[in-house]
């Protein structure tokens, strides 16, 4: 006879914040302490311009934070108006210090307005962080100009290509 999970993270949704929580009840984010998270914060860049003028300044109060808070970040992209994260956190409680103590010190010194709550994704080990890491990666050698932008809707555009739509 198979043994039954205890927990079925299936019946769970691993997204979280940013346009999913768009006419919604409140719930609580979920998060695991031994997968990691996919994060992505998304900011007003009118007032001061772009994430990567202050480049330095970010990335110093992020390692800060992280290590404050006992996190770890693995992957980091600075983009012109949104930063993509991969990191792990072991409890709650220092995902939530984090989040307060990063946003609200960028948002102090940058003058910056956070548009939506972050969007966060748990990841599995293996080929969903690597996709996520390639992703973040990709995100960050667009900003710096190494490669050009490529769109990411290549299933929408196949799909689209065997099925037009009809003509009346």
């Amino acid at each position: 006879m198979k043994q039954q999970t205890l927990f079925k993270m299936k019946d769970y949704s691993s997204e979280f914040g940013g346009d999913l929580l768009a006419g919604r009840r409140k719930t609580a984010r979920p998060l695991s302490n031994k997968n990691p998270l996919h994060l992505v914060l998304r900011a007003d860049t009118k007032k001061f311009g772009s994430f990567l003028k202050h480049r330095a300044l970010i990335e110093r109060h992020l390692k800060n934070f992280a290590a404050q808070f006992d996190g770890r970040i693995y992957k980091q992209a600075l983009v012109s108006n949104h930063i993509h994260l991969v990191l792990l956190f072991r409890t709650r409680a220092s995902y939530t210090n984090f989040i307060r103590a990063f946003c609200g010190t960028i948002a102090r010194l940058l003058k910056v307005k956070w548009l939506k709550r972050p969007w966060s994704r748990i990841l599995a080990w293996g080929r969903a962080y690597k996709i996520a890491l390639a992703y973040v990666k990709q995100n960050h050698r667009e900003a710096m100009g190494e490669i050009l932008y490529q769109n990411r809707r290549r299933l929408n555009r196949t799909f689209a290509q065997k099925h037009p739509p009809n003509k009346i």
